[in-house]
């Protein structure tokens, strides 16, 4: 008697496991403060896997990529062939994108401190690659210091994101980050 019902949740538990393989769709959780305040920390989202067969990437969408047996979550700034400005800082070696209202008041500021702060350099993003940055500068790891990001290591375009992060224990009672 016992038999039956459990044949029929392990079905059902390895169906859904079918259809999670099948989908486009995939959840992740948000780790780490990069994206506030756009995405906190242990924030579930939902990423369409099939977003880039469909149509190109495009600047400000927020992709989910790995490099290195880690997944990240970022922001696209540039697409390939596109330019832009970084501050490089002198000591640190550090880019900081400009963007392009704030060109002409960065040029003026280098003009009057010549080679004390860093230097205007023009990047150009290489054919099928994007170059990905942190809502939060000030502790992303992103294409300032891994450079840009080829489109074959994109995993899919976050569609979604729960507007409230779950407590610290939801999180630990879930059954945990999937690897995207």
């Amino acid at each position: 008697m016992f038999g039956n019902p459990l044949r029929t949740m392990m079905g059902g538990v390895m169906l859904c496991g079918v259809l999670q393989l099948l989908s486009p769709f995939h959840y992740g959780v948000v780790c780490g403060e990069s994206m506030e305040p756009t995405l906190k920390s242990g924030q579930p989202f939902l990423v369409d896997r099939s977003a880039y067969q469909k149509e190109p990437v495009s600047p400000n969408d927020i992709v989910v990529f790995e490099r290195n047996g880690i997944s990240y979550v970022k922001r696209v700034a540039a697409v390939a062939g596109e330019s832009f400005y970084v501050l490089r800082y002198f000591d640190t070696n550090w880019d900081y994108p400009i963007q392009p209202d704030e060109l002409q008041r960065v040029r003026r500021m280098l003009k009057a401190a010549p080679g004390r702060v860093g230097k205007l350099v023009r990047r150009q993003v290489p054919p099928g690659c994007c170059y990905v940055l942190g809502d939060a500068a000030h502790c992303s790891e992103d294409s300032r210091y891994f450079g840009p990001v080829p489109l074959d290591e994109l995993r899919g375009k976050l569609v979604m994101a729960h507007t409230t992060a779950p407590s610290t224990s939801q999180v630990a009672s879930a059954s945990g980050p999937v690897r995207l």
